[in-house]
């Protein structure tokens, strides 16, 4: 009797979890603070309806103390280490973004660019709060369980973010609806700790 009702409870986890906000008695919780320094692997696949499907898998280092992120990532046959530094962001909200092609036969090459902030966002402490994100339910994740999902606009680009229980960014969406289009994060092996200021140097 014990096993079938633990077996009952796991198999109904994930429908007690959504239907939860259904409640007379829910309230809606606060946004919570967030890890904002790390380092994790990340899986990123960006689409559209038409011809686009980009997809790309790397490292990214997170430093809301530095306000500077790196990712390294593969795409399209080339080892990439891109540089953000969010002290130096636009008025119309572009981000400069410094990135390095690494070439083995003829060293780190560096290029610079602008990109829409939400494309890679400085996970800080208070972002939730800050943004005014709304609690939108949970989710049962495939390799966190049952995570948290808030809802917001980030320089007026409508994002998702998914949280799990030790307050870590596990996936993170944003869509452009004009384009019909969207990106999807997905973060794993997450390690919370404060991230060598030299991880953020320009080699060129």
């Amino acid at each position: 009797m014990i096993k079938a009702l633990a077996l009952l409870s796991f198999f109904l986890a994930p429908v007690l979890a959504s239907m939860e906000v259904y409640s007379s008695n829910f309230q809606e919780p606060s946004p919570p603070l967030i890890a904002d320094d790390f380092s994790a692997n990340f899986m990123q696949h960006k689409w559209n309806n038409i011809s686009m499907s980009h997809v790309t898998a790397g490292i990214i280092y997170m430093s809301a103390s530095n306000m500077k992120s790196r990712i390294d990532n593969t795409h399209g046959g080339i080892i990439q280490a891109s540089l953000f530094d969010y002290k130096n962001v636009t008025k119309d909200g572009y981000l400069n973004k410094n990135y390095v092609l690494q070439d083995l036969t003829k060293g780190p090459q560096c290029e610079y660019s602008r990109l829409p902030v939400p494309a890679y966002p400085m996970f800080y402490k208070t972002l939730l709060q800050d943004a005014g994100a709304v609690f939108a339910g949970w989710t049962l994740d495939d390799m966190y369980g049952k995570v948290e999902t808030w809802s917001f606009f980030y320089s007026g680009i409508p994002v998702s973010v998914f949280i799990d229980a030790q307050k870590r960014f596990v996936r993170y969406d944003f869509w452009f609806p004009q384009y019909r289009t969207i990106t999807t994060t997905r973060f794993y092996n997450i390690e919370v700790s404060t991230q060598n200021k030299t991880l953020f140097d320009l080699p060129c």
